[in-house]
C-alpha cells in the first residue's frame, strides 16, 4: 500500500510525530536517483547530504555515521527530549535497526526548497527483536511496509532540524498490536 498525502494527524511513535495518509495524487511518486549530484546549487547540495545520510545510516546499517550528517545540537521535533542531537539520532537508529535487522529505507522522492529537504521513504522490515522506545513492543516477527515523510533543515553542511511523519495505526496493525 502506497501512502503519500497527509489525511490526519495521529499519536507519536518511535518518539516521532505520526500522520495517516492516502491521497491518489501521491501515487505519482517517482524514484529518485541514487547518484549524488555535482551541482553547486545549495538545494542540490542539501539533497545530496540527506540522500547520503540515508545511504550510510540506513542502507549500510551504520547508525554511528549519523554524527557526520546531523548537528550535535539537532532539534528533532519528532523525538522525545532525551533523543535530541546527533547522539539522539544514533540512539534512534540503533534501536530501530536492532528491532528490524533487515530494515530498508528506500527513498521514493526527494525535493528541496532553500534550506529544507523533504524525503518520502518506504520503511520496510521484520520486527525480530523488542522495539525499545517509551512503550516497548515485544518482537512480533511480522513484516511491515510503511511510507514516511522526513523534513530536514540544513545549515552549513549539517542537518540542524528534523521532522518525521508516518501512519502509526498502519504500523501497529501490521505488527498485530491492539490499540
Amino acid at each position: 500500500m502506497k501512502h503519500a498525502s497527509i489525511a490526519h494527524f495521529a499519536p507519536i511513535v518511535f518518539g516521532l510525530t505520526v500522520l495517516a495518509s492516502g491521497c491518489a495524487s501521491e501515487q505519482r511518486e517517482t524514484k529518485s536517483a541514487t547518484a549524488e549530484t555535482t551541482s553547486t546549487r545549495p538545494t542540490d547540495t542539501n539533497k545530496a547530504l540527506v540522500r547520503k545520510s540515508f545511504e550510510d545510516v540506513w542502507a549500510k546499517h551504520d547508525p554511528e555515521s549519523a554524527r557526520k550528517y546531523f548537528a550535535a545540537d539537532l532539534v528533532n521535533h519528532a523525538a522525545i527530549p532525551s533523543a535530541q542531537g546527533a547522539e539522539g539520532m544514533v540512539t534512534i537508529a540503533k534501536k530501530i535497526q536492532k528491532a528490524f535487522p533487515d530494515i530498508t529505507m528506500s527513498i521514493e522522492r526527494i525535493t528541496a526548497d532553500e534550506d529544507l529537504v523533504v524525503v518520502s521513504v518506504v520503511f520496510e522490515g521484520t520486527q525480530t527483536q523488542t522495539l525499545e522506545f517509551q512503550k516497548p513492543i515485544e518482537a512480533t516477527n511480522k513484516h511491515v511496509r510503511l511510507t514516511q515523510v522526513h523534513t530536514y533543515r540544513v545549515k552549513e553542511g549539517r542537518i540542524v532540524e528534523s521532522w518525521m511523519v508516518m501512519d502509526k495505526l498502519d504500523m501497529m496493525t501490521q505488527l498485530g498490536q491492539k490499540l
